[in-house]
């Protein structure tokens, strides 16, 4: 019942007396945020707690603006995806979009202590949408359509069968791999040294999959935070049990639930396939690595084209 209410009563408190609005904001402020303002802020103010559902996720947005419009910063979405919506104005001129859609019984996501960045950076990974940082304004698209395959998971194919698979192919054919995109799901385990001291290099599965990446393109805190996660997980035999299970699932022709094992371990990237050598994979040039269990990225490459120019 209290739910029920809730669900009713809270869209009503957010839009208080509203009037039809068009889908694409325009401001009234004559004095809009400069674009690198707009970036400080959602990098700086948090949320204490941000709980969401992959089919709300017009509600989502319709937060954000709620905790970004004081400081003058209008959300938007303009999207053909995210089924039937209509932009709505409130009392305080801002923006709020309404779904035909029911809220959900319960949440897909709960974020905590999350900078609103890191929010929006969760909302466009999981809804299929990407945003752009304009002057006062953090707009939401579709994201662009792509040539990949249609039965690619959604969490992309596990290194661990990757690397089973390319054990049994000939050097030719795995010629053919090089060059390629590829999107891979498994545990990061270990953050070493790349070719030189500019470069790191991210072990995934016991490093039997690698990602070379420069060093100063990780988020700084998000690489703080794994690398004392990687040490707590060893610290609890972490890596020898992953390395007992792996061997077993080898024999028994198994793919292990990693996401399971250790969650917030548990990453999934997209980057350019470069060799196979000695039983490792070896990938280059990530388009983002995306820690699923912690809900942040270690790297996204969309952030160094945030801002529009």
């Amino acid at each position: 019942m209290y739910k029920t209410l809730c669900t009713i009563i809270f869209p009503i408190l957010l839009l208080g007396n509203i009037s039809s609005a068009k889908k694409e904001y325009k401001s009234g402020q004559s004095d809009k945020l400069d674009k690198k303002k707009v970036l400080s802020i959602i990098k700086l103010k948090k949320f204490t707690k941000f709980s969401y559902s992959r089919v709300s996720v017009v509600d989502a947005i319709n937060q954000c603006t709620n905790k970004l419009y004081v400081k003058g910063i209008q959300v938007t979405l303009n999207s053909k995806r995210q089924g039937s919506f209509e932009a709505k104005k409130g009392r305080n001129g801002a923006i709020y979009y309404t779904s035909v859609l029911h809220a959900p019984l319960y949440y897909d996501f709960v974020l905590e202590n999350a900078t609103i960045k890191e929010v929006l950076d969760h909302i466009s990974y999981y809804s299929d949408l990407v945003y752009t940082i304009k002057e006062g304004e953090i707009a939401f698209t579709d994201k662009e359509p792509t040539d990949k395959n249609d039965e690619e998971p959604e969490d992309g194919f596990s290194a661990e069968d990757l690397q089973r698979v390319l054990k049994l192919r000939s050097i030719k054919d795995i010629k053919k791999f090089r060059g390629k995109t590829f999107k891979v799901n498994g545990l990061l385990t270990g953050i070493g040294r790349g070719t030189n001291s500019k470069y790191s290099l991210l072990g995934i599965d016991g490093g039997l999959t690698r990602i070379e990446i420069e060093r100063s393109k990780l988020t700084s805190s998000v690489y703080n935070r794994i690398q004392f996660k990687i040490k707590q997980w060893k610290q609890k035999n972490g890596q020898d049990n992953l390395n007992r299970l792996m061997a077993k699932a080898a024999r028994e022709y198994e793919v292990i639930d990693k996401k399971t094992l250790a969650p917030e371990l548990f990453v999934v990237f997209e980057a350019t396939f470069v060799k196979f050598q000695s039983d490792k994979i070896i990938f280059k040039n990530p388009r983002y690595i995306f820690l699923q269990g912690l809900g942040k990225y270690l790297y996204n490459k969309d952030d160094e084209e945030l801002v529009e120019e």
